[in-house]
């Protein structure tokens, strides 16, 4: 994730806001999002899954699921997609981390219901 972060923030922010977003560039995310997919994929096996309820469990596989799909979406479609779209796929991916985070690496910081 901090090497989309990376991407994002430093030099793909002046290509994907004048729509023209470099071949070497959209390679690089491609092959960012394929490893951001490979390690999603591992996140079931090394968390730490035995302090979780079944509910827990289970969004807790959710939310790694939808990461790993969403890596593999953006790594296939990188080299084709228009630029606004890299950035929105770059958001979804932020919100399914950031929401996977809130919940289960700081719980305290979690929004109240």
């Amino acid at each position: 994730m901090q090497g989309l972060d990376r991407l994002r923030r430093g030099r793909l922010p002046q290509e994907l806001d004048e729509e023209r977003a470099t071949a070497f560039h959209t390679e690089e995310v491609a092959r960012i999002a394929r490893a951001l997919a490979e390690t999603a994929a591992e996140i079931d096996s090394t968390a730490p899954l035995a302090t979780l309820d079944a509910n827990d469990r289970n969004e807790f596989h959710r939310l790694a699921s939808e990461l790993r799909e969403q890596a593999a979406a953006l790594a296939a479609g990188a080299p084709t997609l228009p630029a606004a779209d890299l950035s929105a796929r770059f958001a979804e991916i932020d919100a399914t981390c950031d929401a996977c985070h809130r919940r289960y690496r700081d719980p305290r910081k979690a929004p109240t219901p």
